[in-house]
């Protein structure tokens, strides 16, 4: 038997774990994601979950998108019409180049929505500050020696 022929029963398994498992995680995930409060986005776990979601989605991504591009090349440098062991390879690639991006955009899409969510809203607000100088030259130096460092405040 060719390595490259798949038998009906590992093609109705891989579509039945599909099928029957995407609708279930999504589920799960979506219950999880009703229940998550700033304390679960902060913690280290989930950090680190997201964090090896990206990384592997990066190498998956990185290596079966190489090998789909080498077969590619290959294919086309040997001069001959594809075979079907060569779009078989590719397939099997682009399928698995697909999902590690899937991967990689879940979970960094995850990663991006946690640390929006940590990071304070952030606002102007404006002082009147009393400064003792004789002249408002004077006053405006004085004030901007002791704020020296400090790029988030400005003085106007």
């Amino acid at each position: 038997m060719n390595i490259r022929h798949h038998p009906n029963s590992e093609t109705a398994t891989a579509i039945s774990i599909v099928l029957l498992g995407a609708p279930a995680w999504a589920l799960s995930w979506w219950q999880a994601r009703r229940r998550l409060d700033d304390d679960e986005r902060r913690s280290a776990p989930r950090g680190a979950y997201l964090y090896l979601g990206v990384l592997g989605g990066v190498l998956g991504l990185l290596g079966f998108g190489s090998a789909l591009l080498y077969r590619l090349v290959n294919a086309a440098l040997a001069g001959s019409l594809f075979s079907i062991e060569t779009w078989h390879d590719i397939w099997h690639f682009l399928v698995e180049a697909s999902v590690s991006a899937g991967v990689f955009l879940f979970h960094y899409r995850a990663l991006r929505a946690d640390r929006a969510a940590q990071l304070p809203g952030i606002t102007q607000h404006s002082f009147s500050v009393l400064v003792q100088a004789p002249d408002a030259t004077a006053a405006r130096a004085r004030l901007a020696t002791a704020l020296e460092g400090q790029t988030d405040i400005s003085v106007r």
